[in-house]
């Protein structure tokens, strides 16, 4: 299903909690995604290499599948995987809904010394 179909599906019902977590959900997506983005663009017009690290809200919230990702740093066109073997380029791109919906993790980019 698109992000469309879901929240026609929320709309239709008037379940206006569940189209907020599908908008802030795919929000938060969209934001990682571009900050994701945003860093290859940087790299790929200086030539500066960057890399980017897993950060969480370190409090008693952060799902099992995400605690072990804090700090994690890798290349930018490196994947980070959960310890359920789930895998994403940034928060929010999981391939597994549970991994995304109402996650509050984001990236925090670093230039890379070479």
């Amino acid at each position: 299903e698109t992000f469309e179909d879901r929240a026609e599906e929320h709309i239709r019902a008037e379940d206006t909690r569940a189209l907020q977590t599908l908008a802030e959900t795919e929000y938060h997506r969209v934001f990682n995604e571009a900050t994701a983005d945003g860093a290859a663009e940087y790299t790929r017009q200086t030539g500066r290499p960057v890399a980017k690290t897993w950060r969480t809200m370190r409090d008693d919230r952060v799902r099992e599948t995400h605690i072990d990702l804090e700090g994690q740093r890798v290349p930018m066109n490196e994947w980070f995987y959960a310890s359920d073997g789930d895998q994403a380029l940034f928060p929010g791109g999981f391939a597994n809904p549970e991994n995304n919906v109402n996650c509050r993790c984001w990236l925090d980019i670093q230039r890379v010394n070479a």
